[in-house]
């Protein structure tokens, strides 16, 4: 552009609406292509603002310059000829930028003289990590908003060849009030740096986060021990928990003494009176959840190669790691204290937040806020009570032979006998026959490792004088061992027999470590039976556990 650089007093001229329209158009025209002359508009802007005395004041100027520039954009279509109109339409744009480079300039400036600050916006940094002198007291506190970056600064627009893009409505732009959070030019030079202002202290949350929601499936117990009922979800009444039972999400237990049990024949939970927990298992995980709703629970996750834990209570839950070790975890006026007995336990809360216990170490969640407290004596009783309470034995497979047997085992030799009882329907494993001999026996669903120590037990009635009891080692060997029955006491009613493992006898060898217990059967001869109603057995109850200590 050819025009000559408006002198200082038409630009203060133009600030205090005191040029003529003409000429203030052919200024704006000048600004939108000459960098000095911007640069000299926005210094003297900057001068303007300090002798402003309330921030609306400057604000309508600004909009009345902005409204006049846009003003001009109309009447310029209207008025030119199409060449003419393409090249002023193409200037138009030049000049608003100018006049909103001009607004972002003055707006910083008076945010700048008003607040004594930097006007680009700060991101406070805060370290989440406890100080070293705090090592015993661990805190959520939410982490403060992050607010957005400001926009980079851009470059002289570009003049467009064609029809530029349809503008905004004028009385609508008019309306929106000044981005306070504007960046300024490149050109302005920048204020003095401030010190920041220490930081405001943390504010305690309210209440603690929503617990995550899980997909469950259902858990089986086992090895019930002492008087636990079991609520199902829309019944009113209890029932006992027996075992083989099988709950899930919604299944609330409740035990007015001390009563324990096995959580699928790996983990014992034992249960201090008047509690309340729900249990289930996170679908997909195979990973224990346990919510207690009152009370406390003692869990014992040191047998085989521990699992991971989700336990929670009082609107908290927590991630427990792969865990070898004793734990408590306690419900109480809406909080949760998880409290580590025989070893390390560590894991995250349900914001992410990891945590890390000792032996003898209670995590407590109250109002939001986590404390730590060490109390050996309390974590030393509580797993004194928890091997007092458990039960004396873990069993790898317990089958009553009812509906709930058949997730376990499947009938091979045999069916299921359906007889009335004074107390209600009994079922039981009735033998078939095959020539000469009568046989009971059933296939294990999974795999049962064998180990020294294991034993079995199960509930047996028959006319036979003589059975055998036989035990399929995959493909290496069949254990065998032959039970004699006393004809006085014992033909023809209920008896229980208990044989341990190593009772066994094999006519090949085999690894206990290595293999896997794969059938078990009861089986006798005909010519052994006793009375003149046929050979038969009957089985209930099959039981192979392992005696704890």
């Amino acid at each position: 552009m050819n025009a000559p650089c408006p002198t200082p007093l038409a630009i203060a001229a133009y600030l205090d609406e005191g040029l003529p329209e003409a000429e203030a158009a052919s200024l704006l025209d000048h600004v939108s292509e000459c960098d000095m002359c911007r640069r000299e508009l926005a210094l003297t802007s900057v001068a303007a603002a300090r002798e402003a005395t309330e921030d609306h004041e400057l604000h309508e100027r600004l909009r009345a310059l902005v409204l006049r520039a846009v003003e001009r954009q109309r009447l310029s279509r209207r008025m030119r000829t199409a060449r003419i109109r393409v090249r002023r339409v193409s200037r138009v744009p030049l000049a608003l930028t100018a006049a909103a480079a001009v607004l972002a300039s003055m707006v910083s400036a008076v945010i700048y003289l008003r607040a004594g600050e930097d006007p680009q916006p700060r991101l406070a940094v805060r370290n989440e990590k406890p100080p070293a002198s705090q090592t015993d007291s661990y805190r959520a506190i939410p982490k403060p908003p992050s607010k957005p970056a400001p926009p980079a600064p851009q470059d002289d627009p570009v003049e467009p060849e064609g029809d530029p893009e349809p503008q905004d409505d004028p009385a609508q732009i008019a309306k929106q009030p000044p981005q306070a959070d504007a960046p300024a030019p490149q050109a302005m030079p920048a204020p003095p740096t401030t010190p920041e202002p220490p930081p405001s202290p943390p504010v305690r949350p309210t209440q603690t986060q929503p617990l995550v929601r899980h997909e469950y499936e259902s858990v089986t117990l086992g090895d019930v021990t002492g008087d636990i009922a079991v609520r199902r979800p829309g019944t009113s009444g209890k029932e006992k928990l027996a075992a083989g039972t099988t709950v899930g999400e919604g299944d609330v237990l409740s035990a007015e003494k001390m009563a324990s049990f096995y959580l699928q024949g790996a983990y014992a939970i034992a249960m201090v009176p008047h509690s309340e927990i729900v249990l289930a298992a996170v679908q997909g995980e195979r990973m224990p959840a346990l919510i207690v709703r009152r009370g406390e629970a003692l869990v014992d996750s040191a047998s085989f190669a521990g699992s991971r834990w989700l336990v929670g209570g009082g609107g908290v839950q927590l991630t427990l790691d792969s865990t070898r070790s004793q734990f408590a975890v306690e419900s109480k006026d809406r909080n949760l204290a998880l409290t580590a007995l025989s070893g390390p336990v560590s894991g995250c809360d349900d914001g992410g937040r990891p945590f890390h216990l000792a032996a003898g170490e209670r995590l407590t969640a109250q109002a939001g806020q986590w404390e730590r407290q060490r109390d050996e004596a309390a974590a030393q009783q509580k797993a004194a009570l928890l091997n007092q309470a458990r039960p004396k034995e873990r069993s790898l497979l317990q089958v009553p032979f009812d509906g709930s047997s058949m997730r376990s085992v499947k009938l091979v030799a045999g069916d299921i006998l359906r007889e009335r009882t004074p107390r209600g329907w009994n079922e039981h494993l009735r033998s078939t026959g095959e020539k000469e001999i009568v046989t009971a026996s059933i296939l294990f669903m999974q795999e049962i490792p064998s180990q020294q120590g294991l034993r079995i037990r199960f509930r047996l009635c028959t006319n036979l004088t003589a059975v055998r009891v036989g035990l399929a080692i995959e493909d290496k060997a069949a254990l065998h061992k032959d039970v004699k029955i006393d004809r006085r006491r014992q033909l023809n009613t209920w008896i229980t027999v208990e044989l341990g493992l190593e009772e066994f006898q094999s006519d090949r060898p085999y690894v206990l470590i290595q293999d896997r217990l794969l059938r078990f059967a009861v089986s006798g001869r005909r010519v052994d039976e006793f009375g003149d109603m046929g050979g038969y057995i009957l089985l209930d109850d099959v039981q192979i556990f392992e005696p704890q200590p």
